[in-house]
């Protein structure tokens, strides 16, 4: 059989090798790939980092990045700045409603990463409203939030022990995340009662840098 039949039907002929590229391996939980699947997937960290996505949201929430929804749990996120926003419904006014973690983590030998970029806290980036934006700008960084008021700590409800949401909540304790709620006083203050909407428009703005993956 003539050398060339036997390289066509080698296995190592879909091999990959790059000295810019770094394999992350990830399970079917990280990443959507049927129960008990694998997924390889191929970065340039001199591009973009895999970032750690962790949540807690006392109520019912749709969560974006940069606009566009995400099923991923680390997604890979191009250096830059960044907005995470949500949508969430059934909170209590009077709870936190939101409590957050990002974190660099890679599953890459070549490249392992292990860093905390940033948890919920009260530092005046965590803007909200509670009235719908008329557009869908309010997801995007150029977005103006100059008139929308910042998140307080408040705590977040500890869900049953029997909850699988105990363990998210339980963990987010351990990174350092702070639960964050709105201001009730001022709402109160504002339109002179609770108002009556059960919708809150969230958005975080956050840059990621190469120094992430030194």
């Amino acid at each position: 059989m003539p050398d060339k039949d036997l390289r066509l039907n080698s296995l190592s002929r879909y091999s990959k090798e790059s000295p810019r590229l770094f394999l992350e391996e990830h399970s079917h939980c990280e990443i959507p790939a049927g129960c008990g699947g694998v997924v390889l997937r191929w970065f340039n960290p001199s591009r973009s980092l895999p970032v750690l996505l962790r949540m807690y949201v006392n109520g019912d929430v749709d969560f974006a990045l940069d606009g566009a929804s995400t099923e991923f749990t680390r997604p890979l996120v191009e250096y830059g700045e960044h907005v995470l926003s949500f949508v969430v419904s059934g909170f209590d006014r009077k709870a936190g409603i939101l409590m957050f973690a990002a974190s660099v983590e890679t599953n890459s030998k070549a490249s392992p990463v292990s860093r905390r970029e940033f948890v919920s806290e009260a530092d005046g980036s965590w803007k909200y409203t509670l009235d719908a934006p008329s557009s869908a700008s309010w997801m995007s960084a150029g977005f103006d939030d100059s008139d929308w008021r910042t998140l307080v700590v408040k705590p977040v409800p500890q869900p049953d022990k029997s909850s699988a949401r105990w363990f998210w909540h339980k963990q987010l304790v351990e990174l350092g995340a702070n639960g964050l709620g709105i201001n009730e006083n001022w709402t109160t203050r504002l339109f002179g009662r609770a108002p009556s909407s059960d919708r809150i428009w969230i958005r975080k703005v956050f840059n990621l840098t190469p120094e992430a993956a030194s």
